[in-house]
């Protein structure tokens, strides 16, 4: 599993996952939903285009944060500004969770996410405008597996998801032959669904989103601020994709933030 993670995240950082962005303009295919969230610790639950979340779990581990103390942190301030300030610490997030229809469960999804965080910041020292020095390790892992073909599973790897370093936050589903490709970026979108009713379903706004590509193609998006969420996805999407996606954009919906 380890190596396996290694090569996907070797994958990610050698592909120009830049060039999505650019064969991404605004794609009126992709319709949206609303995602209804219930936001209880230990209780997370996401309602959208059809899938629920159920029997969300998170390890108790995920609720700490390991690292060493700097008494020099505490002893370098004027005024409570710091004049040096070293961190470093490790976090992790680790859930699962199910999605389900109603039809019943589709999909288990298995989550692991770690970020070392190792920066110092020294007002003395001459480095560039944010005075930082980092050499942070901030990646995530996951496995999706469909309930009609569990001979297959889809190992997701991603990287830089808490924006701890100067890179794209990005990451990749694979399973075989078959890669869908995720970056966080800005796109023009659809506020609702179309209606021949209502003018303004034609309406685009500039949302910040999570964009999943498949074969050089936009097939659904996620957004990234923390409420008014909402999910869009190509309506001829296949349906064990479409599930595929709607687990992976739950998994980035309920993921811990852990830089800080």
């Amino acid at each position: 599993m380890k190596l396996l993670l290694l090569s996907l995240l070797l994958t990610l950082y050698a592909l120009p996952l830049f060039a999505q962005k650019e064969q991404a303009a605004a794609d009126l295919a992709l319709q949206p939903y609303k995602i209804s969230s219930v936001d209880i610790p230990f209780k997370r639950k996401l309602h959208f285009a059809g899938y629920k979340t159920h029997h969300f779990r998170r390890n108790i581990a995920s609720w700490f944060s390991f690292g060493t103390l700097n008494i020099a942190n505490q002893i370098l301030k004027i005024d409570g500004v710091p004049l040096y300030k070293k961190s470093k610490h490790r976090s992790v997030d680790i859930f699962s969770f199910a999605m389900k229809t109603d039809a019943g469960i589709v999909s288990h999804t298995e989550c692991r996410a770690v970020l070392r965080k190792n920066e110092t910041f020294s007002i003395f020292r001459q480095k560039d405008s944010s005075f930082f020095k980092i050499k942070n390790a901030d990646y995530l892992d996951a496995r999706i597996r469909t309930d009609n073909d569990t001979s297959h599973i889809w190992y997701v790897a991603a990287a830089n998801l808490n924006g701890s370093e100067a890179a794209e936050q990005q990451g990749l589903l694979r399973c075989g032959d078959s890669t869908i490709y995720f970056v966080k970026t800005m796109l023009m979108l659809r506020d609702q669904p179309v209606s021949r009713n209502e003018p303004q379903s034609l309406f685009t706004s500039l949302n910040h989103v999570y964009l999943f590509t498949y074969n050089n193609e936009a097939i659904a998006a996620v957004s990234f601020k923390l409420s008014d969420k909402l999910f869009w996805c190509r309506d001829d999407l296949d349906s064990n994709l479409k599930t595929i996606v709607a687990s992976a954009a739950s998994l980035l919906c309920m993921r811990n933030d852990l830089y800080y």
